[in-house]
């Protein structure tokens, strides 16, 4: 499962794994994270509460049918999945433990897809971020292009 973090999935928070039961040198550093992310799945998903055993794959967690009202919770997944992130924000209440306040967080990730038919731009980390290195430009450069040649 690969989650493209666009209006139809927001970042709720990331934080790196502390209860992994290998050891961190055998991890790879993609897999160190786990970013917890607002997704609309079908009604009857719920993620595993054990956070130690966090896969590409969540258990218990079935995508929302096109078109099909679905039920937003927030699931963890590790950073690997994430394919690419939007410049956008949206303001996210402080508890999302509640049904309803995830609902209306989903009303407005869903009003931001309305008012942008032909996608949300990405995110653009020299020009959105300020960064300046020019290591990190080339790096940027390079992966822009590596991405271009794979889409090819």
């Amino acid at each position: 499962m690969r989650i493209l973090l666009l209006p139809a999935h927001r970042l709720i928070n990331l934080m790196r794994s502390q209860n992994r039961p290998i050891p961190e040198a055998d991890v790879p550093p993609h897999e160190q994270y786990i970013v917890d992310v607002l997704l609309n799945v079908a009604k009857g998903s719920a993620p595993s509460s054990d956070h130690s055993k966090i896969t590409t794959q969540p258990a218990g967690i079935k995508p929302c049918p096109t078109k099909q009202k679905g039920q937003p919770v927030i699931v963890p997944v590790l950073l690997s999945t994430i394919d690419s992130i939007s410049h956008l924000r949206l303001v996210v209440p402080k508890d999302l433990r509640q049904d309803i306040a995830r609902e209306h967080l989903w009303k407005s990730v869903l009003e931001v897809e309305s008012r942008f038919p032909k996608g949300i731009a990405l995110l653009d980390p020299i020009q959105h971020m300020g960064i300046k290195d020019d290591k990190f430009k080339e790096l940027v450069k390079a992966c822009s292009s590596a991405f271009l040649q794979d889409s090819y």
